[in-house]
């Protein structure tokens, strides 16, 4: 029977993936993502905007806006208007609210 050894893992491989950090082009500080996308892509240091993953328009339906948010794997999208300008935001916890009020008023079980 071969004997097994131990495998050693690089300080790269074990800090995690490479996509678990961004670095701020205003102040030069790494960010964690998880922290970066709950301050909505807002630089807790300095203020500085970062670009938005994802945005959907006010007329779209809930079901773009839900596969949108999969598709990037956040938890609120911004939402814009016809012409490009930041008019909120929804959120999954928002839109399962909504869907959980429409399922009840439409005569589902209570």
């Amino acid at each position: 029977m071969p004997m097994k050894f131990p495998t050693f893992r690089s300080r790269r491989e074990a800090a995690g993936p490479e996509n678990m950090w961004t670095r701020c082009p205003s102040c030069e500080e790494q960010l964690f993502n998880k922290q970066l996308e709950k301050a909505m892509h807002v630089c807790p240091s300095c203020g500085h905007h970062f670009r938005l993953p994802a945005t959907v328009r006010l007329d779209e339906d809930l079901r773009a806006a839900v596969s949108t948010m999969f598709m990037h794997d956040v938890r609120w999208l911004a939402c814009v208007d016809e012409q490009g300008l930041f008019a909120g935001f929804v959120t999954q916890r928002g839109i399962t609210r909504l869907l959980g009020q429409t399922y009840r008023g439409a005569g589902g079980p209570h």
